[in-house]
């Protein structure tokens, strides 16, 4: 009885460090664990595989999942989701999402990538190559940090949306796209000259050009945003100073009639004091 007791403890052993292990105790079937480490687990589901140097790792559930080289990373279900060579990363539910890097995660949808750290992204179709960047949610949105470095952006909605690196050791970083459709917002040359702190609230066709810090596009199609600290508000639109807001028309309703020494600079008033043309009153800034 002794004997059998050890070679039972002998066989338990070396198939827990072995090349292949099989899954014990473990709903499904076809799930595989081969050339894995130590504290391993799949815990049921369909043709799911543990593989090459996964530790502290494992499968939930879910169909032909995959994982390697990891962790403490794990798949909670799904089908198709792969994560490799990442620490502390994971993939929550959805179809075909990979995660490629370490600390970073796909909560759900289908064919997201995630290929830098800290990163997240959700929706469908969608890429995050930059560190500590998400997209939240939309369809073919991308962030793409390629040879130089696109870090701490964020895609939130829609369609077709990019924050791209546009050259070698071009960059752009703090950036946000809120929604709408094929906006960008470009990349500029080097660490000192990259693009910075600016945004695009939502609209169509929008661009940020490379190098603009502090600026923002709130909306509209075809505009161009050049200068720093600069808004555009419209349609077709190109920026032509820095600091100033560019719109198609401005409305000014409802302003102060009359001059007071109350105003404060930069307020603007109506006076009746000139002839304006019929059914019109000129406007003052007070400087």
């Amino acid at each position: 009885m002794k004997t059998s007791i050890t070679i039972l403890f002998l066989l338990l052993t070396y198939f827990a460090n072995a090349h292949i292990v099989p899954v014990a105790n473990a709903s499904g079937s076809c799930n595989t664990i081969c050339e894995a480490g130590c504290n391993t687990v799949i815990l049921s589901g369909e043709c799911n595989t543990l593989s090459c140097q996964v530790y502290f790792g494992g499968i939930l559930g879910g169909q032909s999942n995959k994982m390697c080289n990891i962790k403490s990373t794990s798949i909670v279900g799904g089908c198709n989701n792969f994560v490799c060579n990442g620490w502390y990363s994971g993939v929550f539910a959805g179809h075909c999402n990979l995660v490629e890097n370490h600390c970073s995660v796909v909560i759900g949808g289908e064919c997201n990538k995630v290929l830098c750290t800290y990163s997240s992204a959700f929706g469908l179709c969608n890429t995050v190559a930059g560190l500590s960047s998400i997209i939240a949610s939309g369809t073919c949105n991308s962030i793409n940090s390629g040879v130089g470095y696109s870090n701490h952006n964020g895609i939130f909605s829609g369609c077709n949306n990019s924050i791209v690196r546009s050259g070698e050791y071009y960059a752009v970083e703090y950036s946000t796209i809120l929604g709408g459709g094929d906006n960008c917002i470009d990349s500029g040359p080097g660490s000192s000259d990259c693009t910075r702190y600016s945004s695009i609230l939502g609209g169509q066709n929008n661009l940020v050009c490379a190098g603009v810090k502090h600026g923002s596009i709130l909306g509209g199609s075809g505009n161009t945003l050049k200068h720093n600290c600069a808004a555009v508000f419209g349609s077709g639109i190109t920026s032509v100073c820095d600091g100033g807001f560019h719109t198609n028309f401005l409305i000014a309703c409802d302003t102060p009639s009359g001059y007071s020494s109350g105003y404060c600079c930069g307020t603007i008033f109506s006076s009746t004091t000139t002839s304006p043309p019929m059914g019109a009153v000129a406007l003052y800034i007070k400087i």
